[in-house]
């Protein structure tokens, strides 16, 4: 029986943590990844005590062999033959036994895919398509531990163009219900459902009970199966190793409890044994899944924000600002390949729009190269789900691979040329598909014939393998001045399509061309389509009427608590009035860095410094990002933002350099940073260092895989101030304790701040250090150190 019909007749049980095995049990300088091939026999040694505590699962020893990561142990060219290896000594395992599975574990690169980190999409796909195809005669390709979306829209595209295997994504999340660049489950779990993955889940990071509430969620949400694995405990010191508190039967009881929610694959993660796997399946051993009635919900998602449509309420907001056609400075702006009226747009759209329609079509322009710049850009400035608005097909793709979330493709016609090229690049990227009730013979005036052509391109929809919820129909509408039928026929085929269950959308402004004050034509035109159950609508949320509509719509539909934006939409009319005055230069340097604006930060500075001290300047831009890291302790931005701020003010740093005086360009202080011995993470350890340039510290990176005495060494010959370590794994945790001990027997007094998912304080405060649980902290840990 395959893996997947298993699933469906039983709850499976998945191992528990793999490394800490190996700790102890081979070289100090040797690469974990070498076991495969040079001590197979340790390797299944473990993996044969999950199986015969219970498991279901033999888990190959891949997680972190990529050749990324490897090549810091100098054995990138050897990323197939170890990846290869790992699979047929797992597979030997499993013809030993019956109805066990064996699974490559592919984990995360340990760099982030720009603009948050250095690596193409590109790159990273074919990182992760190297390790997939390695691993091709597994029964199942599993990522684990992933937390940032673009990576698991590239991990998942390498799977899918490699194997026709099952696909299972893992997703590890904080306390705060979001992974560490801002992502929340449903999120998650619609970005991968629609990329088709086979089994989503989360794992690592978090212990049982801190993973209910977001197994209630994945558990009414998802039409997939599910896979949760927690971490046993907290990790705490014990003799120089690492030791987890944890209760293998009272872990068991929540996977049972997690089983009779709905949970189809339980596990465990970091600090489990045989022993947990064990008590599981004592728990849970011949479970029939739960079957979970899901409703087929229409969800965009960015990396951040899920939107819901649904035609029984109010309908989605679709801003149409963004877009060249008769705007003069949006024209020039673009082709000089600048971006900042753009992303005003889109930063003033998201206050009041769900979603934002991007376009950048006009003649003279690039627009692969554009769509896609403006895409990574508006992403990093907003939340705001995207619509993505091309006909070039090219740029579409690049877009929609560029995308952190799952997107709208607008649009696809009835014509069989349109439907053939657009629908397989929106199945393969996971879109959602605006259907255009247009067709070879142009824009249909009657109801039923536009209700023809949707029909169509819903049934060719279902061909592509696109699903029912993830196509909305815009019934298109002509102007009443042409035409006075045209909007009761567009009214009538949206009722005809609401009364099917399908949604729809419409281009509202449409309706008015060639008529005096349209305002009042397009606000009438979109509360009768509402009526009708338009499920969206695109439209300028700038314009007054429509924007009133839509709020006292908000409020009388129960959709605004308290009729708080209703009242506060009221207040602000004299307000938006006030901020068309040009604001002063402070100002502008403050809106730049909290708008992470690059583009005009230079120019900004060189005006300011005409008439401003630069020290003054200086405090500005500390000041606004105080206030985007107060923002983002609220949890109102997230670390993507954070690290285009930090670029601006970065930036800026650059030129003021060059105009403050000795005293206030010296640097505070010299702040070694690495990441461990046999650690090759990095991420933290870089988001960490781009904050802390931007207070004036002078920073030393020694990289990853980074022994005690190499880290002791350099700190004495840069005279640091402080060490800043970074770990990932409950294997390398343990390293830090060593620098930590080398530094007291050389008589040092060097100060030692320790991160990474794995540490916590009360780690810290064992072996003697400082704790930061975030990048953003670690500067206020910094600070108070070096002051103090």
């Amino acid at each position: 029986m395959d893996f997947i019909t298993r699933l469906k007749n039983q709850v499976l049980i998945m191992n528990g943590a793999m490394g800490t095995f190996f700790h102890g049990k081979y070289p100090r300088d040797m690469c974990l990844y070498e076991l495969n091939f040079k001590m197979p026999e340790l390797v299944n040694s473990v993996q044969e005590q999950y199986i015969k505590a219970g498991a279901d699962f033999i888990e190959c020893l891949t997680f972190s062999a990529n050749r990324y990561k490897l090549k810091e142990f100098g054995l990138g060219n050897k990323t197939r033959e170890i990846n290869r290896a790992a699979v047929d000594i797992g597979r030997k395992l499993a013809n030993e036994y019956s109805n066990v599975f064996v699974f490559a574990s592919i984990g995360p690169l340990g760099q982030y895919i720009e603009p948050l980190g250095k690596l193409s999409s590109k790159q990273a796909y074919e990182l992760y398509k190297e390790q997939v195809e390695a691993c091709r005669e597994a029964d199942f390709i599993m990522f684990e531990t992933f937390s940032d979306t673009k990576d698991m829209k590239a991990a998942i595209l390498a799977a899918k163009d490699t194997m026709r295997k099952p696909i299972v994504m893992e997703v590890t999340f904080d306390n705060n219900l979001r992974t560490s660049t801002g992502t929340d489950p449903l999120t998650a779990l619609n970005i991968c459902q629609s990329l088709g993955v086979s089994v989503f889940g989360i794992n690592c990071g978090l212990r049982p009970y801190e993973m209910e509430p977001i197994v209630e969620i994945l558990v009414k949400k998802s039409k997939i199966p599910l896979i949760v694995q927690p971490n046993g405990g907290i990790p705490k010191l014990v003799n120089g190793k690492t030791v987890f508190e944890s209760n293998p039967k009272e872990f068991a009881k929540y996977m049972k409890k997690f089983a009779d929610l709905g949970i189809n694959i339980v596990g465990a993660c970091c600090g489990t044994t045989p022993e947990h796997v064990n008590e599981i399946k004592r728990l849970v051993a011949d479970m029939k899944p739960v079957e979970r009635n899901i409703k087929n919900y229409f969800m965009l998602s960015s990396r951040t924000t899920t939107v819901e449509f649904d035609n029984a309420t109010v309908p989605v907001i679709i801003g149409e600002r963004i877009n060249p056609t008769n705007r003069e400075d949006l024209q020039a702006e673009l082709k000089s390949d600048k971006f900042s009226i753009l992303i005003n747009d889109a930063v003033q759209q998201s206050k009041i729009a769900d979603c934002i329609d991007v376009n950048v079509g006009m003649p003279l322009i690039d627009e692969i190269k554009i769509l896609k710049k403006a895409v990574l850009r508006i992403q990093e400035k907003v939340s705001t789900p995207l619509v993505i608005d091309t006909s070039n097909i090219k740029a579409l793709e690049g877009a929609l691979m560029e995308s952190n979330g799952k997107v709208l493709v607008n649009s696809v016609t009835g014509e069989d040329r349109s439907l053939n090229i657009i629908l397989p690049l929106a199945k393969r990227y996971g879109a959602a598909v605006i259907g255009l009730c247009i067709d070879e013979n142009g824009i249909p005036e009657k109801a039923h014939d536009k209700v023809r052509i949707g029909k169509k391109i819903i049934e060719k929809c279902l061909d592509y393998g696109i699903l029912e919820k993830d196509i909305i129909i815009d019934c298109v509408t002509m102007s009443v001045a042409t035409n006075q039928q045209s909007a009761v026929n567009t009214l009538n085929a949206i009722e005809e399509f609401s009364r099917l269950g399908y949604n729809t959308v419409l281009g509202i402004s449409n309706v008015s061309h060639g008529l005096p004050n349209r305002a009042l034509l397009n606000s009438t035109f979109f509360m009768l389509a509402v009526q009708k159950g338009l499920s969206a609508a695109i439209l300028n949320p700038f314009d007054a009427s429509t924007k009133n509509s839509l709020y006292a719509l908000r409020a009388l539909m129960g959709k605004d608590s308290n009729c708080l934006r209703y009242i506060n939409s009221q207040k602000n009319v004299k307000t938006e009035k006030r901020e068309g005055k040009k604001k002063s230069i402070d100002e502008q340097l403050h809106n730049a860095v909290i708008n992470g604006d690059n583009e005009v930060i230079s120019d900004l500075v060189a005006e300011a410094l005409q008439h401003t001290k630069p020290l003054k300047i200086n405090n500005i831009l500390v000041s606004a990002l105080k206030e985007v890291g107060k923002e983002y302790k609220c949890e109102n931005i997230f670390l993507p933002q954070v690290l285009a701020s930090a670029e601006v003010v970065k930036k800026a740093f650059s030129i003021l350099k060059e105009h403050l005086n000795h005293q206030d360009s010296k640097p505070k202080g010299t702040i070694m940073i690495a990441t461990v011995k046999n650690d090759v993470h990095d991420i933290g350890k870089n988001i960490v260092i781009a904050l802390l340039e931007t207070q004036g510290y002078k920073i030393i990176d020694l990289g990853t895989n980074v022994d005690e005495a190499t880290i002791v060494k350099e700190a004495k010959a840069h005279n640091a101030k402080l060490i800043a370590l970074s770990a990932l794994m409950t294997t390398t945790m343990t390293e830090m304790e060593k620098v930590i001990g080398l530094l007291k027997k050389e008589n040092l007094k060097i100060p030692v701040i320790i991160g990474g998912a794995v540490v916590n304080q009360e780690y810290a405060d064992e072996i003697g250090a400082d704790y930061a649980k975030d990048a953003l902290e670690a500067i206020e840990k910094v600070q108070n150190v070096l002051r103090g």
